[in-house]
């Protein structure tokens, strides 16, 4: 799974992810393997350089054995 955000602003300083439901959070760096996850959600959100942090999302993780899709929602600025 592939997260992304923009912020044409202030710029992303960085995109974090929990798949326990917001008890830890890890540093978004490269793809996430979601394949175990299946029936579970992941959280993300992401900070800009201004100390913007956007609103935790949340999407439910659904692999099918073959592909796996879903649309996240853009980058929103607010303050933490």
């Amino acid at each position: 799974m592939n997260l992304a955000a923009k912020d044409e602003d202030s710029k992303v300083l960085k995109t974090e992810y929990s798949l326990d439901g917001g008890k830890t959070w890890s540093l978004y760096v490269k793809p996430i393997d979601v394949s175990q996850f299946n029936g579970f959600a992941i959280q993300y959100r992401s900070t800009d350089r201004a100390g913007n942090m956007e609103i935790i999302q949340e999407q439910a993780i659904r692999v099918d054995g073959v592909t796996f899709k879903s649309i996240l929602s853009d980058y929103k600025k607010v303050r933490y």
